[in-house]
This record gives structure tokens, C-alpha cells and sequence, in this order.
């Protein structure tokens, strides 16, 4: 049974609370980035549901970038 060593039981707590911290982040932008989110404006019953979300679709695409942005990114925080 070896000693307990301080210096990397505290580079370990660091190591956490940095991936505690960059979670945090990529919650707080995906969140952000869903509540942007917005339905279109139709009239009677949504007969027109099919045009209108196909006249915002840089929206939706721009949506989606965002997603796939934030999900590259987030597994290469782990590798560190």
C-alpha cells in the first residue's frame, strides 16, 4: 500500500471541476441555442403548416449547425 499523495489527489479535483465547468458550458449554450427555437405563424388549423416551415428553413439549418457544433466539440473535452 503506497502513501497518499496530495499534489495529484489536487491535479485530480482540478481535472473535475474543469470538466464540471465545460459541461456546464456546453448545457448553458445548447439550451440557449434550443430556446431560439420558434414556431412559424399560420392561419386556420395550420393548413399552411408545410410552407411556412419551409420558408424558415436558414433557421432550422442554422439550428442544426449549432447542435452539430456543440456536439464535436463536447467529446474532445473528455480526451484531455
Amino acid at each position: 500500500m503506497r502513501p497518499f499523495d496530495i499534489s495529484n489527489h489536487y491535479a485530480l479535483i482540478q481535472k473535475e471541476r474543469l470538466e464540471a465547468f465545460s459541461d456546464g458550458i456546453f448545457a448553458i449554450s445548447v439550451t440557449l441555442v434550443a430556446a431560439n427555437l420558434r414556431a412559424p405563424e399560420v392561419d386556420d388549423a395550420g393548413f399552411n403548416l408545410f410552407n411556412a416551415l419551409a420558408g424558415m428553413w436558414q433557421q432550422y439549418f442554422s439550428q442544426v449547425l449549432s447542435f452539430m457544433a456543440c456536439a464535436r466539440v463536447a467529446p474532445a473535452d473528455y480526451s484531455l
